[in-house]
Formats: structure tokens, sequence, C-alpha cells
């Protein structure tokens, strides 16, 4: 097994599989609104959704796969 090929596999791993993570998502996405909610409590739920979004991005550009900005 090549460094390249072990390393897809490790982040693979994290990407994929976890259902706790995505699930987790979507369970946020479904129950922390962040319309008429307090200015610094939408900014921070805002900031949550974003970095979910990125983190998830970054890691299917690492394994040559494009993300989808919409659906």
């Amino acid at each position: 097994m090549t460094f390249s090929s072990s390393g897809n596999s490790v982040l693979c791993f994290y990407l994929f599989p976890n259902l706790l993570y995505r699930k987790c998502i979507n369970r946020a996405l479904a129950t922390l609104y962040v319309k008429d909610e307090e200015l610094e409590l939408a900014k921070a739920r805002l900031l949550l959704y974003h970095m979910c979004r990125l983190s998830l991005k970054e890691g299917l550009e690492l394994l040559g796969i494009e993300a989808l900005t919409r659906i």
C-alpha cells in the first residue's frame, strides 16, 4: 500500500462511515434555527453550519471529488 492510498483510506474513514457526524449535522439543521433568533446565537449557528460545510468540502476535494454547491 502506498502512502497516497493509505492516506486516502484514513480520510475516507473519517468522511464517509462516520454516520454520527452526518446525523448530528442533519439533526442540528432540523432543530437549531437561525431565523428569528438573537443575533449572537444566529451568528454562532451560521458559523457552525459554515464550518461543517467547509470541512466536508475540503475532505471531498482531498479525495478528488467535487463537492456540490446546490442540490
